[in-house]
Order: structure tokens, then C-alpha cells, then sequence
């Protein structure tokens, strides 16, 4: 009988330990998305100012009047220039018109998620299959163990 018992506790002990297990939580990794969106636009820009050079010779005559004798102008192409001699006076006007090019240009955005870890949810208090197992077999246990005790009991008191 002593043997039985032990071994009796050995299987309730086991069982006991199996059916405390924690559920472990698991863990997903979400996928990597990538989106590359590629932008068209025009930038400006801005021609620098231009600058002309001018160069005048000016000589005087017996009437000491003052006579333009040679002038030569350096420009670029955007340079408007407007000259006057009147009675000895040089009156020089420059514009320059504003020219802004639009250069075509790409841009491209990409948009990146990093992977992380998630964390599924989960019911807490979820009895699994195998916990149900154990609690089954602890009641069949119990119910062996209730039994075999009563049968004790009963055969003890007829011995009486």
C-alpha cells in the first residue's frame, strides 16, 4: 500500500507542476513597406546682373566746343543701352531685363517603415487545451483518491 501512495503522490505532484505552465505571448514581426513616390518640378533660376563697359573720346575743336571723337560699348545680350550727346553733356541709360530660367528636376520621396515588433493581444484568462486536460485528470484524481479513501474507511470500520 505505501508504494501505491507513493507513487499516487508522484502523479498528483506532476501533474500539479504541468498544469501551472504560463501561456507565452506571441510575437509577430511586421513586413518592411517601402513606397517610392518620384516628384516632377521646375526650379528657378536666377541669371546674375549683367554690366557693360563704355568707352568715349572726347577732343575739343578751335571753337572750344567739345566734339565726341570715338565711343565703343561692351555689353551682353540682355543689355538694353541708350546713349545722348547734346552740346557736350553724355547721358547713358542701361536696363537689364530680368530672365529667370526653369530648370526641370526630379525629386524623389521614399517613404520607409522600419519592422518592429508587435505584440499580439490575447485573452488572458483563455483556458487552453492542455489545461483542461490537467484539470480533468485532477479531477478524476480526486475522485480515485476520494474513493480509495472511503473504500479504506469502510473496510477499516468492519474490521472493528
Amino acid at each position: 500500500m505505501k508504494k501505491e501512495n507513493k507513487i499516487l503522490m508522484i502523479i498528483a505532484i506532476i501533474l500539479i507542476m504541468l498544469a501551472c505552465k504560463t501561456a507565452q505571448q506571441p510575437i509577430n514581426d511586421v513586413p518592411i513597406l517601402r513606397k517610392e513616390r518620384i516628384v516632377e518640378k521646375l526650379i528657378p533660376v536666377v541669371n546674375p546682373a549683367d554690366s557693360a563697359n563704355i568707352v568715349a573720346l572726347f577732343e575739343c575743336d578751335e571753337e572750344r566746343q567739345v566734339i565726341l571723337k570715338q565711343l565703343s560699348e561692351e555689353k551682353s545680350s540682355r543689355m538694353e543701352s541708350q546713349f545722348t550727346f547734346n552740346s557736350g553733356q553724355l547721358k547713358y541709360k542701361a536696363q537689364t531685363k530680368p530672365q529667370t530660367v526653369y530648370l526641370p528636376s526630379k525629386d524623389s520621396i521614399i517613404y520607409q517603415d522600419v519592422p518592429i515588433k508587435v505584440n499580439v493581444p490575447f485573452e488572458v484568462n483563455k483556458v487552453t487545451g492542455w489545461q483542461w486536460t490537467q484539470i480533468y485528470a485532477g479531477r478524476l484524481l480526486l475522485g480515485f483518491a476520494l474513493a480509495f479513501g472511503v473504500f479504506k474507511l469502510l473496510k477499516f470500520k468492519s474490521f472493528i
